[in-house]
């Protein structure tokens, strides 16, 4: 019984976390796109290379999962598909927005 609560429990935490964000093909990578705490959320979850502005983590690239998490601004997406497309973390290399 207590096996299955536990199924039950992280089945429903995987659907929950899948449905705050709206994916897209982005080529070689998946293309995550969700509100400023979704991204936040997940981007920390997932320890990943983080663009911040005014303490805020508005998207990261995962290079590992192959994944883009961003908020819905052309800005940060074009930001984060450079270090994917780069394949680099440097802000030098793809400049903040």
């Amino acid at each position: 019984m207590k096996k299955r609560l536990q199924l039950a429990l992280v089945v429903l935490l995987t659907l929950a976390s899948c449905a705050r964000f709206n994916r897209y093909n982005a080529g070689t990578a998946e293309l995550w796109i969700g509100g400023q705490v979704s991204v936040e959320q997940e981007c920390q979850r997932r320890g990943a290379v983080t663009l911040m502005l005014d303490s805020r983590i508005l998207g990261c690239t995962d290079f590992f999962d192959a994944v883009i998490v961003s908020i819905a601004d052309p800005k940060i997406i074009a930001h984060e598909y450079c270090h994917w497309s780069k394949q680099t973390a440097s802000h030098q290399v793809c400049p903040e927005p």
